[in-house]
């Protein structure tokens, strides 16, 4: 993970209190660290801005020595990693890969706003993964339309599971989440 210099000595000092976290993939960068301001206008309305957003992660930055058991890939700008590089990253890890695909479908504007877009090569990011976990709002711009029955979730997850997932993981906020598996050849 790309850490901007502005708090990159602050994230290690806390990190040193814990003999069990590895702190070789933290990668310092000549910048200030991504920031990320909300302004709700109530419990489920808000505006998210972002500002210094960070480099993509390259390829030879990641480090195939550290012997992970799980992948986790949380899209806070959306621009943590190319395509290219997730792909290369599929193909070279043999531990499962959690993608968080949240932030991945946000497009920016001028001002740091984040607006919900399409994302027309999302299953190719979406095949990197083993699990992967989305919103309602964002599943329903990938489905092309809200979901309005329980065939309308399951329709989804059929597409995201035979795209390659094992997993799929739809949160509904406070209405919880839905999980989704193959089981005996079929979604439940």
């Amino acid at each position: 993970s790309k850490v901007g210099e502005d708090l990159y000595p602050d994230l290690l000092r806390l990190l040193s209190k814990y003999d069990n976290i590895d702190k070789r993939g933290l990668i310092k960068v000549s910048q200030p660290n991504n920031r990320v301001h909300l302004q709700y206008f109530s419990p489920n309305e808000r505006n998210e801005y972002s500002v210094y957003v960070l480099p993509p992660l390259r390829f030879d930055e990641f480090d195939f020595s550290m012997g992970l058991d799980l992948l986790y890939i949380n899209f806070i700008s959306g621009r943590e990693l190319r395509l290219q590089t997730i792909q290369k990253i599929r193909r070279n890890l043999s531990c499962e890969i959690y993608i968080d695909f949240h932030s991945l479908s946000l497009g920016f504007r001028k001002n740091g706003l984040r607006y919900i877009r399409t994302f027309p090569n999302w299953r190719e990011w979406l095949k990197c993964g083993d699990i992967v976990q989305m919103n309602e709002r964002e599943g329903s711009i990938l489905f092309g339309k809200n979901f309005s029955t329980e065939k309308d979730y399951l329709s989804f997850a059929k597409e995201i599971i035979s795209n390659g997932s094992k997993i799929f993981l739809l949160t509904l906020g406070k209405e919880g989440s839905i999980l989704f598996y193959l089981k005996n050849e079929k979604v439940e």
